[in-house]
């Protein structure tokens, strides 16, 4: 069950107090996303995950620290132009927003991600590329080209690399997806991850549908179940060949041993 109430907080840009819808319980049934867009109710609250007020502009997250967002950003022309663009659906706009106020980098990609769900949701798939597309470029950034040496082709973070074959796919950039999954699967064989089978499974399923160009929207779910259907077919395809091979083996056996003992009648 999901609950809502209504608060205050001071606005960390101007002071101002703004009145929000906050969460005060959810929960989830179902797989996320390949995304990690968590599954129902939780997905549905989406619209309580960000708050802007209406006096400066401002956008930040309930009850979170302002130091990590630059207020500077709001007086760029950029971030003006952004918060009247009519092209973009309130929510998405306010997530943008947060996007470009966000002083780290993981941070700029979860918004856009967010941003590209509420595109999603109203079937705009020119804007959730958009977004996909600008959450991409911050995400190579960091972790494939590497800010920090370890970090380079996702080497040490393969989830952000499967983030990144999602987000090239459902932006429908195939072929610069088809390119990274090498890099990614080199990045989960060094893994020492707990769930690296999942991941090993997400990729195989995130590469088949890119050769496919398939753009569509998957669960975590969905990709295990495939492979683990795949992995089964294949197994079975192995035991017929087995037994093929076998039955010919005993058949030349019983053919040499028949014409062996009725070669005096040949």
């Amino acid at each position: 069950m999901t609950t809502y109430a209504l608060l205050t907080q001071i606005c960390p840009a101007c002071g101002n107090i703004v009145e929000y819808q906050s969460l005060t319980s959810t929960n989830s049934f179902g797989s996320p996303d390949l995304d990690l867009r968590p599954p129902p109710m939780h997905r549905n609250t989406i619209h309580t995950w960000v708050v802007r007020c209406h006096q400066c502009e401002c956008c930040f997250e309930p009850d979170s620290e302002s130091n990590d967002l630059d207020f500077d950003v709001m007086d760029t022309d950029e971030y003006k132009q952004l918060s009247k663009d009519q092209t973009l659906p309130e929510l998405a706009k306010d997530f943008m927003c947060l996007g470009m106020l966000k002083r780290y980098l993981d941070g700029k990609i979860d918004a856009l991600l967010h941003a590209a769900w509420v595109c999603d949701d109203e079937e705009l798939v020119l804007q959730a590329n958009t977004c996909r597309k600008k959450a991409y470029e911050i995400l190579a950034k960091n972790y494939e080209t590497g800010l920090y040496q370890h970090c380079a082709d996702y080497i040490g973070n393969p989830k952000k690399g499967l983030i990144a074959l999602d987000l090239l796919r459902r932006s429908q950039n195939f072929e610069l997806a088809q390119q990274k999954i090498d890099k990614v699967k080199v990045a989960i064989g060094k893994s020492t991850d707990p769930d690296k089978k999942v991941m090993q499974a997400v990729l195989r399923f995130q590469a088949e549908k890119i050769g496919k160009r398939d753009e569509r929207t998957f669960t975590i779910k969905d990709a295990v179940e495939s492979v683990s259907k795949n992995t089964k077919q294949m197994d079975s395809k192995k035991i017929n060949i087995h037994k093929i091979k076998r039955f010919t083996k005993d058949a030349r056996f019983w053919i040499k041993r028949y014409i062996s003992r009725h070669r005096s009648c040949l």
